[in-house]
């Protein structure tokens, strides 16, 4: 019986770490934490407040409304305008000039060659602007001392020598977006 006894002795010392060890397992408990955040800011107010006017242009020259609102080129008739975006913001903002196009036709079709030009500024004015690259994608830091941002938008025509005649247009958009 001496040579069972241990053996038995083993067998239920092995039974009773292993019934430890399962039950030491099932009472383990793993926790973990994050948090949730969010930011309220108010609605994002985007409007186009004035257009891109070249008005007449000279076939052959080309016709520059710079984002100071100044002409180039071509004599001024005072009718031209720059193009003015307002964006009603403290926040930070992203934004970017959706699908620029590289013409502006007329109703026959004809195509007149456009290239264009950008800033930003807290005065309509223009004053104190920031010149960018309209291709691109712009980040504008947040600022709670202002109400508004303004995006500009200029650009140059170039016609040919025989560039058809008419009412040349397009539509400009953009998009904008809260970030940090």
């Amino acid at each position: 019986m001496k040579t069972k006894l241990p053996l038995l002795l083993s067998f239920l010392a092995f039974h009773l770490v292993i019934g430890m060890s399962v039950y030491a397992q099932s009472d383990m408990q793993n926790t973990a934490e994050m948090q949730a955040s969010a930011k309220i800011v108010w609605d994002l107010e985007l409007e186009g407040v004035q257009d891109l006017v070249f008005d007449q242009i000279e076939a052959g020259t080309i016709k520059e409304i710079d984002v100071d609102g100044s002409v180039l080129g071509q004599e001024a008739t005072g009718n031209e305008q720059i193009g003015i975006f307002r964006v009603q913001t403290k926040e930070a903002i992203n934004f970017q000039f959706t699908d620029l196009p590289t013409y502006m036709v007329n109703e026959q079709g004809f195509r007149l060659p456009i290239t264009f030009m950008a800033a930003w500024g807290e005065n309509r004015q223009g004053a104190d602007v920031t010149r960018l690259d309209p291709n691109l994608p712009i980040s504008i830091p947040a600022d709670e001392d202002r109400d508004y941002v303004y995006l500009f938008l200029g650009a140059s025509v170039n016609p040919s020598e025989d560039q058809a005649e008419g009412d040349y247009a397009i539509e400009l958009r953009i998009s904008v977006v809260y970030g940090s």
